[in-house]
């Protein structure tokens, strides 16, 4: 037999990330030498491969998850016979970009997650139809369509439902990082995390991630309050000398393959909207991020959120009318950036903005911020829905964060109690794709009665007739069309001297 069709995928048609030409022989994947492989980085990244991948037939083409500009390298890998020749196959490596790569086929799109946590990769079948996953040597598991399953290090196969096999890859079992602690802790990094590595960090911990000249360390030095769905610290990252950095880890809400997948969404929904923005004095900086860990570096700005500045067991804001009047005009400028750019920050509220009286107030989180043209219906906080959202899910836009800066400054001027104190209800159940239930009612209800007492609130604010009670009874018109929009309020609040 030719001794390049015995270990397949050497031909040298393959200079892209796609196969060229149908018919291609199987590598030989049991009789690779990987010892380079292991120990070898691809550049420019400068990471380990995790995956080795090769198109089976023509118009499979493999490129970075939600990535338009890039692609992976083709390498040859040497036999472990050293008498046959090379094999040359598509090197994915993980990077600070990549949360994994997507195999298209037609119509199809077949997604493989990295696993911040452990060696194996997720694959999502993204497509319409079923796909078989076949383990070497092993008889094919059906995946549904819009479904996945958890693949471990190994060699596998995608075959289409017809039988054909569009791709051969494999898995394989390497650590990017290394921690740097106590002699215990060392012993069981060098083990299997049972998590994403960046969520069990220590006080004091180095870990160093990467490989080659992109590898860089990260020190824990404190947590900073968690969030349901992420744990943010401070620490210092070798990449950014003298800054003081807040990394914020997005977490999967439950143990779930399919909750890995949704951490990897948000991490790049966030990512894309923050990194997108630009700089703005009230906006928390953007520094960068960690595809491979699911993890976003900002600025660490040393205060509180307004959950924290409170002066009795009332929850009542401690700052005084100078405060507030700060905070309002930092975050119409905030806001006011953000609108202009065609941003939504969609959830504005007491626990995103972080206040100082000398730095003034600081919007932050953009894990529910959207594109206008792009709205998330169902996220966000209730207490700071606008009106309008009772009759309609779609009417989330720049008004929606008006309204909700609106129920802050009722907060910090002392009109209402500290929302998120508040007995709440879920916002997906106020317009369910199902059938109307008593509970659907039942929220309907509780959003209503909030809402009352925000109006209350906002006559007794208007009977208080000062400049700062105004500007904020302009932001609490029921009729959205009504309600001021940021660059109107910035320049209220330039006239009225505010």
């Amino acid at each position: 037999m030719d001794d390049t069709l015995d270990h397949g995928g050497a031909e040298e048609h393959h200079e892209g990330t796609s196969a060229s030409s149908a018919g291609t022989v199987s590598v030989d994947w049991e009789g690779l030498d990987l010892a380079s492989i292991y120990s070898t980085s691809i550049e420019p990244e400068g990471t380990n491969v995790r995956i080795l991948m090769l198109p089976m037939v023509e118009g499979v083409s493999v490129s970075p998850y939600r990535e338009e500009a890039g692609g992976f390298n083709w390498v040859q890998v040497n036999m472990m016979d050293p008498s046959r020749l090379p094999a040359k196959l598509l090197a994915v490596a993980p990077s600070s970009d990549h949360v994994g790569c997507c195999i298209t086929y037609g119509g199809a799109d077949y997604i493989l997650y990295l696993n911040p946590s452990n060696d194996c990769v997720i694959l999502r079948n993204n497509s319409w139809d079923r796909v078989v996953v076949e383990l070497s040597g092993e008889s094919g598991v059906i995946v549904e369509m819009r479904s996945s399953i958890t693949l471990e290090p190994s060699t596998w196969a995608i075959n289409s439902i017809s039988g054909i096999c569009l791709v051969q890859f494999k898995i394989l079992s390497l650590k990017t990082w290394r921690i740097t602690s106590s002699s215990a802790r060392e012993a069981a990094s060098e083990g299997e995390s049972p998590d994403n590595p960046l969520l069990t960090l220590e006080r004091g911990e180095i870990i160093t991630i990467g490989a080659g000249n992109s590898s860089y360390q990260l020190t824990y030095e404190e947590p900073i309050p968690d969030r349901q769905f992420s744990s943010v610290w401070r620490g210092q990252h070798s990449k950014m000398p003298g800054k003081i950095v807040a990394a914020k880890v997005i977490k999967p809400d439950s143990s779930q393959r399919d909750a890995t997948i949704d951490a990897a969404e948000s991490f790049l929904h966030e990512n894309s909207i923050h990194s997108f923005l630009g700089a703005h004095p009230a906006i928390i900086p953007y520094l960068g991020c960690d595809a491979r860990f699911h993890t976003i570096y900002t600025e660490h700005v040393d205060a509180k959120s307004l959950l924290y500045h409170v002066k009795d067991d009332q929850n009542k804001f401690n700052g005084n009318a100078v405060s507030a009047r700060r905070i309002l005009g930092d975050m119409a400028s905030a806001l006011s950036f953000l609108h202009k750019r065609g941003v939504v920050h969609g959830d504005v509220k007491l626990g995103n903005i972080i206040f100082d009286p000398v730095r003034g107030a600081v919007l932050g989180d953009f894990n529910h911020s959207f594109k206008e043209e792009d709205p998330l219906n169902s996220r966000g906080s209730p207490w700071y829905l606008p009106p309008e959202y009772l009759r309609d899910s779609n009417s989330r836009g720049p008004a929606s964060d008006m309204w909700a800066l609106g129920i802050v400054l009722l907060w910090a001027l002392h009109y209402i109690p500290m929302p998120d104190q508040q007995g709440g209800w879920d916002i997906a159940d106020l317009h369910p794709c199902g059938p109307v239930r008593e509970t659907n009612k039942t929220v309907h209800g509780s959003m209503t009665n909030w809402l009352n007492r925000v109006l209350e609130a906002k006559f007794r604010l208007r009977d208080k007739g000062g400049e700062i009670e105004t500007a904020v009874g302009t932001l609490l018109q029921q009729n959205r069309a009504r309600r001021s929009d940021a660059e109107t309020l910035e320049q209220l609040l330039a006239q009225s001297n505010l």
